[in-house]
């Protein structure tokens, strides 16, 4: 089985990253600026989502799981 990495390749002047025969320049990539604002953001989608959601759909389950056992005991 043969895999293909990308492979860096560094100049004086200019890093690429190459793809099998695709060669991509990095200074051409136009990366957005992370700001305070998208910190903001990301910590508080990772509260809501990680800390509030996944609690709610952990306790719908072992509802769920408790109902099942009841209704299996039968």
């Amino acid at each position: 089985m043969n895999e293909t990495y990308p492979t860096l390749m560094e100049t004086n002047t200019t890093t690429s990253i190459s793809w099998l025969n695709d060669t991509t320049n990095l200074t051409d990539l136009n990366c957005p600026i992370h700001s305070q604002e998208d910190d903001r953001v990301v910590n508080e989608l990772g509260f809501w989502l990680e800390g509030v959601v996944q609690c709610c759909v952990a306790i719908l389950g072992l509802i769920g799981n408790f109902i099942s056992a009841l209704i299996l005991l039968r």
